[in-house]
């Protein structure tokens, strides 16, 4: 938690930085990925109910909050014309980034799992024929009177 706090203040350290000077949002990609990921795993840990920590990261993400508005002001009033405004799209396409991104991998686990239960099927299906086929067998010889 702590590393991802850090993280994020890093990265929202340079893209001050690089609006103070006057960059685009095109040039601090490297720096919202880091900032945008490690920003939806601090909010992801704060809303986890029963952690001990869990006061931690709330202050720690007021504080990231804190840091945004400072960051907007600066974009509003020293950058570019419709900085902020950019920006904005740049973290809501980021976020659909994600989404879909945890979606794929939540499709890929359920056909591995889909992928492995058939696998069971298939195992429990042939074991209960087998079984099956025994019994039969047993049965058959007990009545020819082999047993």
């Amino acid at each position: 938690m702590l590393a991802e706090v850090q993280a994020a203040n890093a990265a929202l350290s340079q893209i001050m930085n690089m609006v103070k000077h006057g960059q685009d949002i095109s040039q601090m990609a490297g720096s919202c990925a880091t900032y945008f990921n490690t920003k939806a795993i601090i909010a992801r840990s704060s809303n986890k109910r029963g952690s001990k920590s869990q006061i931690e990261t709330f202050m720690e993400f007021e504080k990231l909050r804190k840091q945004e508005y400072r960051l907007r002001e600066i974009m509003i009033y020293a950058g570019d014309p419709g900085m902020w405004d950019r920006w904005l799209e740049f973290q809501k396409n980021c976020k659909r980034a994600r989404a879909a991104e945890e979606k794929k991998k939540r499709l890929n686990r359920n056909a591995e799992l889909k992928e492995v239960m058939g696998y069971f099927k298939a195992i429990g299906g042939a074991f209960s024929t087998i079984v099956g086929i025994l019994i039969a067998t047993f049965e058959g010889l007990k009545y020819m009177g082999y047993t």
